[in-house]
């Protein structure tokens, strides 16, 4: 069985394939495009999964030194086998992509120990985190040129982003209304 690129190598390779890069240049583009917000890319891990990439043949590293800079640095390219892998990663991501787990699934599924007010008051706190991460995805879309105004992938990611975190929103504002309304366990017996 061939291992397939995780999450993190997929996002990383996809951004060695768009231009051989530096570690640094490619945290810069993690921050410009707003990745952190629907990948898992810490700074300190970026070093480590291009090192993965390099060991597993998906890219090559070359020692150079630019005019500008005295320190010697790294600059990663995509080999043959890491576009190929890239490839392969792309249609499985967008043919069976694996269901996110969410926490917030597990506080539901054991919301009944909460009392009504209790369960609404921590509901209302995670409505107001969808709804400020809503907010950054939109300056972030607008950073990134707004909607419209951009090339039609670019803004599909944010489409996506504002359709998934509007039904999340709208999902939680109705289980407040059903709460208010039944109770905790008058809505565990029915």
């Amino acid at each position: 069985m061939v291992a397939k690129l995780n999450p993190k190598e997929l996002a990383i390779l996809s951004l060695i394939n768009e231009k051989p890069s530096h570690a640094y240049t490619l945290e810069e583009k993690i921050e410009h495009r707003g990745m952190r917000n629907w990948t898992d890319i810490g700074f300190s891990s970026i070093y480590r999964i291009i090192t993965n990439l390099e060991k597993k043949g998906h890219v090559k590293s070359e020692i150079i030194q630019e005019d500008d800079d005295a320190r010697i640095k790294k600059r990663y390219t995509i080999t043959k086998k890491g576009q190929s892998k890239l490839k392969d990663a792309v249609q499985n991501a967008l043919a069976a992509p694996e269901r996110p787990k969410s926490v917030f699934d597990l506080g539901l599924a054991n919301i009944w120990l909460l009392n009504k007010e209790e369960a609404i008051s921590a509901l209302a706190l995670f409505l107001q985190s969808v709804k400020d991460r809503r907010e950054v995805m939109y300056k972030n879309w607008n950073q990134a040129g707004g909607k419209g105004n951009i090339p039609f992938l670019i803004d599909a990611l944010f489409e996506h982003g504002e359709v998934m975190i509007n039904a999340e929103m709208k999902f939680v504002e109705e289980l407040i209304k059903k709460i208010k309304k039944h109770g905790i366990t008058d809505a565990i017996d029915k």
